[in-house]
């Protein structure tokens, strides 16, 4: 058996039974009440233990030999250790570092505690593999197992274990004001870095990238309920300041209007709207991820059309869309009007509850942002064609 250790977010704050952390109730909303479950942050160190360790630590060791090469399938663990990562929206995810004869692996297990997140864990233990397989482009994690897990009283917690991006962090906008606009902040372990002017564009276009990539152009679906504020993306700097980025989640996979395209003015269509919609929502964050909403400067929009037409010219070169579509879908967009544009932004601002602070946002914004949207789509060489 391994030998099996708990912490909060470093190894400098040990959790184990009889310890104050031990006791320490689980909060269950970002201004940290405990809710109805009540769950001990001892209780769930237990029970993720517990799932990791079925059948002798299976999906653990299957994990490891998928993510690292050449990991032996039947090596024995050594030593688990777990830390309690973060306190989510929901969920309560797990950093799982699991080592085998000087061998190490990161993993993430995902914990949701009320009825309305397990739900959600459900569906996404489902989703994230279902578009790994049908797109294959590397921007979402692996899951492995899924399981539930019983505590005292008859309280249920539901889980999956799926791949840790190491060296990934989460980024959020902090600032603005009259000092003027935001800045982008990666939170790296070794403190805050703000992102200059390149990277902050390099860091929007990946990301559009990655949210076009998973865009179906003839089902109008695409990833939607994502966000920033829930530390959705995350980031990872090199040597030379060069990013990658991943996508941790996938809540909900659909298109934004009911009728599914029929034909390719309707195609055009739903690919207009995803754009307006990847175009606003890239931009919203909350200040340091729990403050009140903030709004990135619009000069990241360009970077976001460049990314979503990065995305776009690869679908044609992998044979997922015919070219003469991407030729009709610049020209499209390039003839929409401002008004065209406004009206949109406000239909994606109504899908929202009256009086939501995201809504009166978009809708405080639309003529501004439609306005910058349209220059750049009047500009001529969209998406370089």
């Amino acid at each position: 058996m391994p030998a099996v250790r708990f912490f909060l977010a470093d190894r400098s704050r040990p959790v184990f039974p009889g310890n104050e952390d031990w006791r320490r109730l689980l909060p269950q909303d970002r201004h940290g009440a405990p809710g109805p479950a009540a769950v001990g942050c001892g209780e769930y160190f237990e029970a993720v233990s517990r799932f990791l360790s079925r059948d002798d630590w299976r999906a653990v060791r299957l994990a490891a030999t998928a993510l690292v090469p050449g990991w032996p399938p039947d090596i024995p663990l050594t030593d688990i250790e777990i830390f309690l990562e973060k306190h989510g929206a929901c969920y309560h995810p797990a950093r799982v570092v699991a080592g085998a004869e000087g061998r190490r692996v990161e993993l993430v297990v995902n914990v949701a505690l009320s009825p309305e997140a397990m739900a959600l864990l459900a569906t996404e233990a489902a989703l994230i593999p279902r578009l790994g397989d049908r797109f294959n482009l590397g921007y979402l994690p692996a899951v492995f197992e899924r399981g539930d897990e019983i505590l005292a009283g008859g309280r249920r917690l539901m889980m999956f274990l799926g791949q840790w991006f190491s060296g990934f962090h989460e980024f959020h906008l902090e600032g603005g004001g009259k000092e003027g606009p935001p800045e982008l902040v990666v939170w790296a372990p070794g403190g805050a870095r703000r992102l200059q002017g390149r990277q902050c564009r390099a860091l929007y276009r990946q990301a559009a990238t990655v949210l076009a990539g998973y865009y179906d152009v003839f089902s109008g679906e695409q990833i939607l309920d994502w966000h920033h504020a829930a530390g959705d993306f995350v980031v990872r700097l090199d040597e030379a300041d060069e990013l990658a980025l991943r996508l941790v989640t996938v809540r909900r996979y659909g298109a934004l209007l009911r009728d599914p395209p029929g034909d390719l003015a309707s195609a055009l269509l739903h690919l207009a709207l995803f754009l307006v919609h990847t175009t606003l929502w890239l931009r919203l964050d909350r200040c340091r991820g729990v403050g009140d909403l903030v709004m990135a400067d619009p000069a990241v929009v360009g970077p976001v059309l460049g990314g979503i037409g990065d995305a776009l010219a690869l679908k044609v070169q992998r044979g997922e869309m015919p070219a003469a579509m991407l030729e009709a879908a610049a020209a499209y967009l390039s003839a929409c009007r401002r008004r065209d544009l406004v009206e949109m932004i406000h239909a994606l601002a109504v899908r929202r509850p009256s009086g939501d602070p995201t809504r009166r946002l978009i809708e405080k914004v639309a003529v501004a942002h439609a306005d910058h949207l349209r220059t750049l789509l009047g500009a001529g060489n969209l998406f370089g064609l």
